[in-house]
């Protein structure tokens, strides 16, 4: 089946978990929850390097304690990246999970220098792309929150007001209104 895996780390430290799709890696430390939402990394990969891009990948968010996932294997990111994939999930393969918008910006250079050894992945249609590099970004959610919009049940974030609103997946890069004020500390 060609799964992936991950560079190595302390078992005690981490809930690591598989669905059918994602191979999820979180730091269990308390005093570091995951925010319901904030700005996501997205990583790229060719299937031929991308074993190598997630063991390097890997190893930097284990040693800086950042909670991530990945496509569970080949055949996943295969599907992940053919003409029929979803869009909200097409190039991507690891999603790197930021406390806040500090460590976000913190993490898009050594994330950059890292994969700048690699050929250029699939482009993420619904992200920004950091210096065409295979490393991406959009805002988002992080912890499953549904709604009901129009008559049917979309993935949603919370406005400044803490209303739900859709978690908009669409094929172009977009911004919330109100994560717009957010954007500054990435034009860099």
């Amino acid at each position: 089946m060609d799964a992936f895996t991950t560079a190595p780390f302390n078992v005690t430290d981490w809930l690591d978990y598989t669905d059918n799709y994602w191979h999820y890696m979180m730091y269990t430390d308390n005093d570091n929850i995951l925010p319901d939402q904030g700005w996501k990394i997205h990583i790229t990969a060719t299937i031929n390097e991308a074993q190598r891009l997630l063991y390097d990948v890997s190893n930097y968010l284990i040693q800086h304690r950042i909670s991530f996932k990945f496509a569970v294997n080949k055949n996943e990111l295969i599907q992940k990246n053919s003409k029929y994939a979803d869009r909200a999930a097409s190039g991507k393969f690891v999603t790197i999970y930021p406390h806040n918008e500090k460590e976000f910006v913190e993490l898009l250079k050594p994330l950059e220098r890292i994969t700048s050894i690699y050929h250029a992945g699939p482009y993420i249609l619904n992200d920004k792309q950091w210096h065409n590099s295979n490393v991406f970004f959009r805002y988002g959610g992080f912890s499953e929150m549904m709604m009901n919009y129009k008559g049917n049940f979309v993935a949603a974030i919370k406005d400044n007001r803490g209303n739900l609103v859709p978690d908009k997946r669409v094929p172009y890069y977009y911004v919330p209104p109100f994560g717009e004020r957010k954007i500054s500390c990435v034009n860099a």
